[in-house]
């Protein structure tokens, strides 16, 4: 796949939250203006991770 979605990890008061991105530039410097955002933030990174393979196995279908 060519542009994946990941799986980001942020620290907040001292508790780990997760979110799934991607670049909106593929092969540019990775900084916050170079990501696009999916879905809303995570608790576990397993159900992160689930939302981002659900996006990369639609192939592209969630573009818009």
């Amino acid at each position: 796949m060519e542009n994946p979605w990941r799986v980001a990890t942020n620290y907040a008061c001292g508790e780990k939250h997760y979110q799934v991105y991607r670049f909106r530039h593929p092969g540019e410097t990775d900084h916050a203006g170079n990501r696009e955002w999916r879905g809303g933030i995570y608790k576990t990174k397993a159900e992160a991770q689930a939302f981002a393979d659900e996006l990369n196995d639609a192939g592209g279908r969630n573009d818009e």
